[in-house]
């Protein structure tokens, strides 16, 4: 799906001459490591970050930044949902979540928003074909 939406838009991309385009190839980043019968889900995950590399690299001397922003566990209404859904209470959840990142809470919204505004901004202006992982410095296995 990722593919086809972006080698769709591809050819204004470069007529427009836009210069930045970062987007978020899943919910969260790639396994760095296998994870037990999830083989599909790191497998495409790791798929999108690669591609979104590739483009990064094809389009950079096109004058075009092509990054992507991999997420890790961000305190939303959707992962709260998945609590409730089984049978855990969303608060409690989230708090005992939030002990595992070593930065202790989870992501927010707001973080994620405020990695892509920097990718966009001209602070970053070097800075193209690059997977940035916000996760709070926890490692995904």
């Amino acid at each position: 799906m990722v593919f086809l939406a972006i080698w769709a838009i591809r050819p204004r991309l470069c007529s427009v001459h836009i210069q930045r385009l970062n987007h978020n190839p899943a919910s969260d980043r790639a396994p760095s490591k296998p994870i037990f019968k999830t083989v599909s889900y790191c497998a495409s995950k790791a798929a999108v970050a690669t591609f979104s590399k590739c483009l990064g690299r094809d389009h950079a001397g096109d004058g075009i930044r092509i990054n992507a922003v991999c997420p890790g566990e961000i305190d939303t209404p959707m992962l709260r949902s998945g609590f409730i859904h089984r049978g855990f209470d969303p608060d409690t959840a989230v708090a005992e979540l939030s002990k595992s990142n070593p930065l202790g809470r989870l992501g927010d919204p707001e973080d994620i928003a405020d990695a892509v505004y920097f990718l966009s901004s001209d602070a970053a202006r070097f800075i193209a074909g690059t997977a940035l992982e916000v996760h709070g410095a926890k490692a995904v296995y």
